[in-house]
């Protein structure tokens, strides 16, 4: 069932379809007969559940007149999904359900109802958390807290990923895809060479730093802000927000603090703007609200925040999709990456996931799961300065890659990613003539997706670039060579 677990959420939960809609097309499109107690059972081991029970109304009730007594603001949650106050409280005037006599002290977190149901488990609860004041409201020079910003951005992104996927702004495109999270198609592919457009340009001007040619690092930089700012005005696909706070955290560990600093204020400075020209709901203002408060964020905290960030959307793309969909395998790779490049002491083991005895068994041994991993794998290891180990992941990945037949792109993709980690361990072992045929090899490939505007293999291509320059200057048998 977890195979077709959001399948079952956009049907039941956002297309309001009945049960017995779901179980027919269960079967229909997949085969699968499930019979209604069975599907019932699943659906609240997942948190899919439409109403709310009576007590379970009446006990939120209660806990919100307690909460507006004492001057506070209320955000419920029942079973880890956000609850529509206003229905709740328009349907308790209508059935009497409104608590009477003195209310109780408030309390931040309603302990769960007793349930005899075996289906029920840790997760049928009702939370409740007070939400934080706008960024922009709070007042100037106060003592900081430096857990209150993030406790208050994490809330935020809560609102905004549950939010989207609740209302079907995100949407499930299949197990082997990334969600839909733009309104068209067309959008979300021109939003994401947008966002490999704003990676490209601050990594070239990284690079321009270290040969100091700071006048083409600047001119790349100012390309990069430009990008970042359409982004925030106007972009909607999900991975826009991860992507700029690791990139505001690698621009710092690489010793570019100003520009980090600059970055980060850019990015909320952008989102305030866009707010008072966009307007908006719920996910809006959560989205501009986050901007804000990354802006108001200490470096130092940054990292812990990223991390913090990184795990609540592998959690809760995992409670929304389901742990079989590709987007929540994304997720957790991201996450794994960014917690291995930082960690050099910590095992691959302990990250990823098996290759050869857990995903080849689940989805076959060219499936992009697989290749992902053992593409993180080289990364890792040649990060490590492993370079022998690399060699033996780049030759897997090339070896599965002849067998993918119907995803072209797949193919290209990862057969440029081996070449390139090939050719760089053999240029790092001193095996020149290997090398120049990896990169070679590489570099061809790659000009297949230089033709768009956006070119996400511009990392790859730039390292490649030197290496190649390098053995032509000094030729395949110079002692002076990779020195």
């Amino acid at each position: 069932m977890e195979k077709y677990q959001c399948e079952t959420f956009l049907m039941y939960i956002v297309d309001n379809k009945p049960l017995t809609q779901v179980q027919e097309y269960l079967l229909q499109e997949h085969g699968l007969e499930v019979p209604v107690k069975a599907l019932k059972t699943k659906l609240m081991q997942w948190g899919y559940t439409k109403n709310i029970k009576r007590e379970e109304a009446r006990q939120i009730l209660r806990e919100k007149e307690s909460r507006d007594a004492a001057g506070k603001s209320s955000s419920f949650t029942l079973r880890q999904r956000p609850v529509a106050l206003e229905k709740i409280t328009k349907h308790g005037h209508r059935a009497g359900l409104l608590p009477h006599g003195p209310p109780q002290q408030a309390s931040s977190t309603v302990p769960s109802l007793p349930n005899n149901d075996p289906a029920s488990n840790s997760t049928r609860q009702i939370a409740c958390r007070t939400p934080p004041p706008p960024a922009a409201s709070l007042p100037p020079n106060l003592p900081k807290h430096r857990w209150v910003p993030s406790e208050k951005l994490l809330f935020h992104l809560d609102t905004l990923i549950k939010g989207s996927f609740e209302a079907g702004k995100w949407r499930f495109n299949g197990n082997e895809s990334l969600i839909l999270s733009c309104p068209m198609h067309c959008t979300q592919e021109t939003e994401q060479s947008s966002l490999h457009s704003f990676l490209s340009h601050l990594i070239d001007g990284s690079a321009a730093v270290k040969l100091n040619d700071f006048r083409r690092a600047g001119a790349h930089w100012r390309q990069a802000f430009l990008v970042a700012e359409n982004l925030i005005a106007t972009g909607e696909y999900h991975g826009i927000l991860p992507n700029l706070v690791q990139q505001i955290n690698d621009l710092e560990s690489q010793g570019l603090s100003d520009v980090a600093r600059m970055l980060k204020q850019h990015i909320a400075q952008c989102s305030a703007v866009a707010l008072r020209n966009r307007g908006g709901g719920r996910a809006t203002l959560a989205t501009s609200e986050v901007y804000q408060t990354i802006g108001n964020l200490d470096m130092i905290d940054m990292s812990d925040l990223e991390e913090r960030i990184m795990q609540r959307f592998a959690e809760l793309f995992t409670q929304y999709l389901g742990p079989e969909c590709y987007n929540t395998f994304v997720m957790r790779m991201n996450r794994a990456r960014r917690r291995l490049l930082r960690q050099p002491w910590t095992r691959l083991e302990d990250f990823l996931p098996s290759v050869e005895g857990e995903l080849d068994d689940l989805f076959g041994s060219s499936n992009r799961r697989s290749l992902d991993v053992l593409g993180l794998r080289a990364e890792i290891l040649s990060q490590r300065g492993l370079d022998h180990e690399v060699e033996i992941e780049a030759k897997a990945i090339l070896q599965r890659v002849a067998e993918i037949r119907d995803d072209a792109w797949q193919r290209l993709y990862h057969l440029v990613r081996a070449s390139f980690w090939f050719g760089k361990a053999q240029f790092r072992q001193g095996k020149w003539d290997e090398a120049r045929m990896s990169l070679e090899s590489a570099m061809m490939f790659a000009e297949f997706r230089g033709v768009e505007k956006a070119d996400i293999f511009e990392p790859e291509r730039l390292v490649m670039k030197g290496y190649l320059e390098e053995l032509q200057a000094f030729g395949s048998n110079s002692e002076d060579l990779g020195s």
